[in-house]
């Protein structure tokens, strides 16, 4: 099962089912997702789960929050036929929340 890319159309219901947030296309080899960046509540359980060393439940709970496309349905079952995606998108989840941001230091 490949998940099409959304057309112009379901992008103009997300973002009018979700004024205000940040959209990012994720592109796997079985698909297309849309995701909502986190916010500080989204991110902050996201980390709380970390910190209890339950990676895979972490990034789960974080990409239930964050996938806007495709609906639940599919996504779940993909992940039960692809588990790792969970864990290749829900990293990419939390850089897009600023995981991964580059730091630049200068000591003065």
């Amino acid at each position: 099962m490949e998940i099409k890319p959304p057309d112009q159309s379901t992008i103009d219901n997300i973002r009018a089912n979700l004024p205000g947030a940040e959209l990012a296309k994720l592109s796997v080899p079985d698909g297309v997702f849309v995701v909502k960046i986190p916010d500080t509540k989204e991110y902050r359980l996201f980390q709380g789960i970390m910190a209890d060393g339950k990676t895979y439940d972490a990034y789960e709970r974080l990409l239930s929050g964050a996938v806007a496309y495709p609906e639940a349905s599919v996504c779940q079952s993909l992940f039960q036929r692809r588990p790792g995606l969970v864990a290749s998108l829900g990293a990419e989840v939390a850089r897009l929340a600023g995981a991964a941001a580059k730091v630049e230091v200068e000591k003065l």
